[in-house]
Formats: structure tokens, C-alpha cells, sequence
């Protein structure tokens, strides 16, 4: 409770389970951040960043089938067998990736679209698995300081990435990273048993005529909604930006490599310079995720 407290409004007995949900979070973005240079040391190794590109638009495809499935079996089963199902077959695609990639399949492309995905899918869930935890009340609270995990492991795993980028190959770096996520449903299994009853959220009463199960009802809502179809449009926005930026810094990398004298290979020199960029970038984003969010969500009027 002292040490949630020292982020945000905390009230007696909830730290243990901020601390156990935050946890959680840090192991998954570790695991992101060990993939993160692999998925760069691969595509523009075997392929190129103009091949990169269009491998982005394909996330948006893989997404587009997988989002329908998702929600299918999101109702079938309670809400912390679901995120260990999908943990879990997220862990084993990545083992799948280490002994193919072991055998000499080319995979960088298909492992580019996978992790595009894989980003989406495990920070979502996770977020879906909290908003099923907290009233609203609470989470406006107490988000703010389970996020701080999210900042501290992707700061701890950019900053492991580099040494491991040098000792390791890409495919080591993957097999690390599954057993990284796998212990991730560790303290989230805990973390419903100790958060406070008057913390969490009040079910809501069951409604006579349910709406039949369709596969997608959730593009369905987002249409229906100004807010939603407001929020969509500015995540495309967003990635479109965030993508033109990326490719114009995959084209600097490959220049930096041809210009400089280096002992390092191509991979070993890539898997570095995107293990330092991303350490830089989430050691801002934990100062400002630490210190600035939860005053802002206090202090300002934010709905």
C-alpha cells in the first residue's frame, strides 16, 4: 500500500493487487521488448525496409480475421481462463518460431506480420482482463500506477536486449522472450484474489433478451458509435504517422551500416542500434508515465 501510494490515491489493501497486475505487466513488455529488435535484425536482414512496409499492411489483414475469432472465444470462457488460453498460444507460436527459424526457414516476414499482431492481441487482453477486475471508480485511480509496469519492463527489456542482441541470435532472443511471457500468468493469477470487494467492479444484472453471438458485433458497435469511430479514425492516423516514421528510420539504419566501419554483422549492429533507440524512448515514457499521467488524470478533467 506505501509503495502504490507513493504514484497514486490508493486506499488500504489495494497495493498487493496493483503491485501483482503491474508485475504482470512488466514480464509481457519485457517479452515485447526482447521481440521487438528481433523482428527489426530479421525483415531487414533477409529482406529490406521497403519489404518492411508492405509487411505492415499486412498486420492490418491478419488483424481484420483474427479480432472475429478473438471475440468468438472471449465468450466462452471466464475472464482468467481466456487470458491464459490466449498467453498461452501466443508462448507456443513463439516456440514454433524458434525451431523453424533453428531449421533455416527464412521467417521474417511472416514473423513481422505475427508480432504486429502478437502486440496488439497481448496488451489488449491485458486491458480487458484489468477493465473485468476495477470498478470505474478504482481504475481511474489505479490504472495509472499498473501502467507503470508497462513503461519499467519495456525499459528493462530494450535495455537486456542490447547485450543479449550481441551474445545471442535473434531465434535465442525469441525462446527467451516465451518463457518471459509464460511467467507473466504468474502474478496475474493471484491478482483478482486480492483486490479489495470494494474495489471491484459490480456485475452487471443479466438482461432478459441478449443480443444473438455474432462475429462482428464488435465492428458493428465501433460503426454505431461517434466516440468509437472517433477513436478508430485516430489510431489509423496515428499509425500511419508512426509507420512512414518507422520505415524512414529502418532506411537510416541500413545507411548507418554501410557507411560505418563495424566488426559487428548486419544483425548483431541492427539488434543494437533498435535495442538502444528503444531504451531512449521508454525511459522518457517511464519518467513522464510516473510522474505526469497519474497527476493529470487527478488534476484534470478528463471523462
Amino acid at each position: 500500500d506505501k509503495i502504490v501510494s507513493l504514484f497514486v490515491q490508493s486506499k488500504s489493501g489495494e497495493g498487493r493487487g496493483v503491485l501483482l497486475l503491474a508485475s504482470s505487466l512488466f514480464l509481457i513488455m519485457v517479452a515485447a521488448y526482447l521481440l521487438k529488435p528481433v523482428r527489426e535484425m530479421l525483415i531487414l536482414t533477409q529482406r529490406g525496409s521497403e519489404v518492411r512496409s508492405y509487411a505492415l499492411a499486412l498486420q492490418a489483414v491478419l488483424l481484420t480475421a483474427i479480432i472475429p475469432l478473438y471475440s468468438h472465444y472471449s465468450r466462452k470462457l471466464d475472464k482468467l481462463a481466456f487470458m491464459r488460453s490466449v498467453y498461452s498460444f501466443l508462448a507456443l507460436n513463439l516456440a514454433l518460431f524458434y525451431i523453424l527459424g533453428k531449421l533455416g526457414i527464412t521467417l521474417s516476414v511472416v514473423f513481422f506480420v505475427w508480432l504486429g499482431a502478437f502486440g496488439t492481441i497481448v496488451l489488449a487482453q491485458y486491458w480487458a482482463f484489468v477493465s473485468d477486475l476495477y470498478s470505474h471508480e478504482a481504475g481511474k485511480r489505479l490504472v495509472a500506477a499498473i501502467a507503470i509496469g508497462a513503461t519499467a519492463g519495456s525499459l528493462f527489456g530494450s535495455f537486456i536486449a542490447h547485450p543479449m542482441s550481441e551474445l545471442m541470435g535473434p531465434y535465442e532472443l525469441i525462446l527467451m522472450a516465451t518463457f518471459v511471457l509464460l511467467a507473466a500468468l504468474i502474478p496475474i493469477s493471484y491478482a483478482e484474489k486480492n483486490i479489495p470487494i470494494n474495489s471491484q467492479i459490480v456485475p452487471a444484472k443479466q438482461v432478459s433478451k441478449e443480443e444473438p453471438p455474432s462475429l462482428h458485433r464488435g465492428f458493428n458497435l465501433v460503426l454505431k458509435s461517434r466516440y468509437l469511430l472517433a477513436l478508430a479514425i485516430f489510431v489509423i492516423l496515428f499509425n500511419w504517422a508512426n509507420s512512414m516514421g518507422e520505415y524512414l528510420l529502418s532506411r537510416l539504419v541500413e545507411f548507418m551500416y554501410e557507411q560505418e566501419t563495424t566488426t559487428l554483422t548486419k544483425t548483431a549492429f541492427i539488434g543494437q542500434f533498435y535495442a538502444y533507440f528503444y531504451f531512449y524512448v521508454n525511459l522518457v515514457g517511464f519518467i513522464i508515465q510516473a510522474f505526469l499521467v497519474s497527476w493529470a488524470l487527478e488534476r484534470l478533467s478528463l471523462r
